[in-house]
């Protein structure tokens, strides 16, 4: 057995054991038998993302134990922090959006539904070196500038005006 199997198998064992559910019923709850669960937390079998997750989400493990688990099995961590599991009504205006990132140790960002950046903590504007008020800020009065503009045109040219 390798030496990470037998780290992300202890961790499974343990979180079920915290939880004080048998095999059985962790099985039962992730939807598979429990003697895949057994060979899982014996080391014996290497799980799918799919059902490693299952098993994750039942267990409720924190952030960076599930993505340890995740590293150690040989997955890619897994980025769940904001969704309906944790976020019930799942829509933000721009101002929670921020307050909520930006309390994360991590460089964080949201867009919109066309990918356009609305906000992003200090420490991802650091990495990207602008400060986004300033540059919201910027693109706002030329948005305003240039619709002022564009109406003044429209208008002229409706009245004959040039």
């Amino acid at each position: 057995m390798e030496p990470t199997a037998s780290v992300w198998s202890q961790r499974l064992q343990a979180a079920r054991k915290a939880l004080n559910i048998s095999r059985v019923e962790l099985a039962t709850r992730a939807g598979m038998s429990a003697q895949t669960v057994k060979a899982y937390e014996l080391g014996l079998r290497r799980p799918s993302r799919l059902l490693l997750t299952a098993l994750l989400d039942t267990l409720k493990l924190d952030r960076s134990v599930r993505n340890e688990v995740l590293e150690a099995v040989g997955f890619a961590p897994d980025g769940r922090l904001l969704g309906p599991d944790r976020a019930p009504n799942y829509v933000f205006t721009t101002d929670e959006a921020l307050e909520h990132i930006e309390a994360l140790p991590w460089p964080a960002f949201v867009f919109n539904d066309v990918i356009e950046v609305v906000v992003a903590n200090k420490m991802a504007q650091q990495i990207w070196g602008v400060d986004l008020e300033t540059e919201f800020q910027t693109r706002s009065s030329e948005t305003c500038s240039a619709s002022s503009a564009s109406l003044a045109s429209a208008a002229r040219s409706r009245t004959g005006m040039s």
